[in-house]
């Protein structure tokens, strides 16, 4: 059995694998293209002194520049504090669930169901029974 601190540590541990995993694969994405690119034009293409390497560098710069652009936005949007924010910042439906007011409550004849009168028939069948 696991105490509740290991329980914890492993929801934490889950929920942190599950923002940083889209993190780890565009790393291991931009790594691939820049270790791709390099090796493409310094070890396979022939030695050509006139040729003009730095496109190499420009590929590298960009895809880290796209990288560190997106990475942000990678946990922003996996974040759920995070995204919360994001949302109550840019109004994200805010006004929609504003005006919508308290949801209307049917049973299956499509009468209104107060949740108090629910309740009060849920506990008067219980007191009955325990009596």
């Amino acid at each position: 059995m696991h105490s509740l601190s290991e329980r914890y540590q492993l929801t934490e541990n889950i929920k942190l694998t599950r923002l940083l995993a889209p993190v780890l694969i565009s790393n291991v994405v931009v790594s691939l293209i820049n270790v791709t690119t390099v090796a493409y034009y310094l070890l396979l293409l022939p030695y050509d002194p006139h040729r003009d390497v730095r496109i190499v560098g420009y590929i590298v710069d960009w895809s880290i520049a796209i990288f560190t652009a997106v990475t942000p936005w990678m946990i922003l949007l996996r974040h759920p504090p995070y995204l919360r924010k994001l949302r109550s910042a840019l109004h994200y439906k805010a006004a929609e669930v504003a005006c919508a007011g308290p949801p209307r409550i049917t049973n299956i004849n499509g009468e209104n169901i107060s949740i108090q009168q629910e309740a009060g028939v849920h506990f008067k069948i219980l007191s009955r029974s325990w009596l």
